[in-house]
């Protein structure tokens, strides 16, 4: 358990685990403002390690990064048992697809979770974005099953965006062949443009209601209560244009089209124990004193094109609170700040939680980010 307002100077790895076909790469822009920042990369404090999926052998590693693994640690018995997609074993060719099965990642990261406590002696900062949130709250799962102290002891602070906590139903429908409602064919189209592998693993977990969400949301490994959640998802608003004249619509529809989510993730519940066939990013886990889940916002506050056209299918690609953007826009997008309720960048906040817990925040007692919640 982190001491408020105190810090040594040793070194806290964070490690980001990046979301499915992202391919960990050294000189990916996703996080820059995290990556540049002294505080969090030149040993002083902390330093900054990207995750590399099973299978990832192909992609380039910096040297100290937990790079791609040559071997898979052997799972340990839990029940009920940690599942691992039968697509796994089927044929392998692409050396840096990041479509391997979220069971398999689960494994990885649980290793070098351990590895970095047992060099450093300090609690690891977890990030995720995507399906990488899904392997984070698998560790979860698992060691707590284990009863192993990873996830008690080892962990400090998991901080997710745009998290695949209960998956896609598009991806569902990608797996069954099911055809997308009309309301959510957008949101279909915005998925297969992630070019997905049927063959791997991953779409396959992904898929609301599929097995790794039944087995990692169970409510029989309860979440670390000393673990700091920090969630972060978006929620897109996307009017429906009745009539337009030459582009330009000439009535806007008073309800929306539906609230999109990210484009790829419905925002679904915040109960991190439930698999609602909708999906979805929201994430909290009740009773615990620090917990905070933030919308992330892009122009005109999520609210797309109003007074203009449909938003159409190079629009989404392109906004800034998008699912496959928002790694890239953390300058462009803004959450509700928890220390003053006023508006910051994604960037900003994503620094002040981390240097917090680092001992080297600003907040009102010189350390939190964010106040406790009391806890009933």
């Amino acid at each position: 358990m982190r001491v408020y307002g105190s810090f040594a100077p040793t070194e806290t790895r964070i490690i980001y685990v990046h979301g499915a076909t992202k391919r960990a790469d050294p000189q990916t822009p996703h996080l820059r403002p995290l990556r540049d920042n002294p505080l969090l990369t030149n040993g002083d404090y902390a330093t900054f390690h990207d995750f590399y999926y099973w299978q990832d052998i192909g992609c380039a590693a910096d040297p100290g990064d937990i790079g791609p693994a040559e071997s898979l640690p052997t799972p340990q018995v839990t029940d009920p048992i940690l599942p691992i997609d039968e697509h796994a074993s089927g044929e392998w060719n692409d050396p840096c697809d990041s479509e391997s099965s979220i069971g398999e990642n689960v494994l990885l990261l649980h290793q070098s979770i351990s590895e970095a406590y047992v060099a450093t002696g300090r609690p690891v900062i977890l990030i995720g974005i995507s399906m990488g949130a899904a392997i984070i709250r698998g560790v979860l799962t698992y060691s707590t099953l284990l009863e192993d102290g990873v996830a008690e002891h080892m962990i400090d602070t998991v901080i997710f965006i745009a998290g695949a906590h209960d998956g896609s139903p598009d991806a569902a429908c990608a797996v069954s062949a099911c055809r997308a409602l009309p309301e959510l064919q957008l949101m279909a189209m915005l998925l297969a443009d992630l070019a997905f592998d049927l063959s791997r693993p991953a779409i396959h977990d992904l898929a609301t209601s599929s097995d790794w969400y039944n087995w990692a949301n169970d409510d029989g490994a309860p979440l670390p209560e000393r673990i700091g959640y920090y969630n972060f998802y978006a929620d897109i608003d996307a009017k429906k244009c009745v009539f337009a004249v030459f582009g330009d619509c000439w009535h806007q529809a008073d309800i929306a089209v539906g609230q999109w989510g990210d484009g790829i993730l419905n925002t679904g519940t915040s109960d991190p124990y439930d698999t609602p066939n909708s999906g979805g990013a929201k994430f909290s886990r009740p009773n615990t004193p620090e917990q905070w889940q933030y919308q992330v916002f892009g122009p005109n506050n999520n609210k797309i094109r109003e007074g203009a056209t449909d938003w159409t299918h190079q629009e989404a690609r392109s906004y800034a609170a998008y699912h496959e953007r928002i790694p890239f826009t953390t300058q462009q997008t803004t959450v509700d700040g928890c220390d003053t309720g006023g508006r910051t960048t994604l960037a900003a906040q994503l620094q002040f939680i981390i240097l917090a817990q680092l001992g080297l925040g600003l907040g009102e007692d010189g350390a939190r980010a964010c106040p406790l919640h009391e806890v009933p």
